[in-house]
């Protein structure tokens, strides 16, 4: 019986771990859909602030929220972390 398949599957493990990139969590809110014509949503901010704590610290954490919380904006966040 050989242990080669196993010390294998250890060194390229380990190798995967020294390359992995640390998770990412993008968070986009927008209180005032449709250019002011609905309700806004009032609880927006502090739902993002919650989300934001739930994260682990070590992932990338990025968020996007008020007149920031577009369409190209929120694209390109999550193009940035994938």
């Amino acid at each position: 019986c050989s242990y080669t398949p196993t010390l294998l599957a250890l060194i390229r493990s380990r190798q995967l771990i020294k390359k992995r990139v640390p998770p990412s969590f993008v968070a986009i809110g927008q209180g005032q859909p449709s250019a002011g014509k609905d309700k806004a949503f009032l609880a927006v901010d502090s739902e993002l602030e919650l989300a934001h704590k739930l994260v682990p610290a070590t992932a990338n954490r990025t968020t996007i929220s008020g007149d920031k919380a577009t369409q190209a904006c929120a694209l390109e966040a999550l193009q940035q972390n994938p």
